[in-house]
C-alpha cells in the first residue's frame, strides 16, 4: 500500500530521516492561562512559601503556561490542567519535608485551595495532600 506523504504533511505529520518515523505538529487551540488563574497561582505560591517554605519557581510557572493550553486543547479544562501539574510538580516536593511537621498545615492548604478555586475543583491536588497527611 502506497503512503501519500503529501496528505500526511497537510495533516501535521512530518517525515523523519529514519525509515517509517514521523513527528507530529500540533496546533494548540486552548489559548493561554487566564489572568485570573495566574493570579490565583501567585497567591497559592505565596501561601506555600509562607507555610511550607517551598516556592513554585519560574520553571514550574513556565511549565504551567506550556502544559495547560495543550491540556485544554485536548478536551480538558484549565483547572484540571492546573490541578494535574500542581499535584505532580509542586505538592510532590512536600515528600522531602518532615511530614510530621507539616501535617497540621495541610488542612489549611486544602481550605485555601478551596477558597481560591472552589471546593469542587483541584481534587487531585487535595487528594494527594490528604494522602500525605495519612502517611504520618
Amino acid at each position: 500500500m502506497a503512503v501519500d506523504y503529501a496528505t500526511l504533511k497537510k495533516g501535521g505529520f512530518m517525515r523523519q530521516k529514519q525509515k517509517n518515523n514521523f513527528s507530529l505538529r500540533l496546533a494548540c487551540v486552548g489559548g493561554a492561562l487566564t489572568a485570573e488563574n495566574l493570579k490565583k497561582i501567585a497567591l497559592l505560591d505565596d501561601y506555600v512559601i509562607e507555610h511550607f517554605r517551598i516556592a513554585f519557581g519560574n520553571r514550574i510557572v513556565k511549565q504551567l503556561r506550556d502544559f495547560v493550553p495543550a491540556y485544554v486543547g485536548t478536551g480538558g479544562t484549565e483547572l484540571d490542567g492546573l490541578d494535574y501539574v500542581l499535584a505532580r510538580k509542586v505538592f510532590r516536593k512536600f515528600e522531602s519535608l518532615n511530614l510530621s511537621y507539616i501535617r497540621d498545615e495541610i488542612d489549611g492548604l486544602c481550605a485555601y485551595i478551596d477558597e481560591l478555586f472552589g471546593e469542587e475543583n483541584m481534587t487531585e491536588s487535595k487528594d494527594y495532600l490528604r494522602m500525605l497527611k495519612k502517611l504520618v
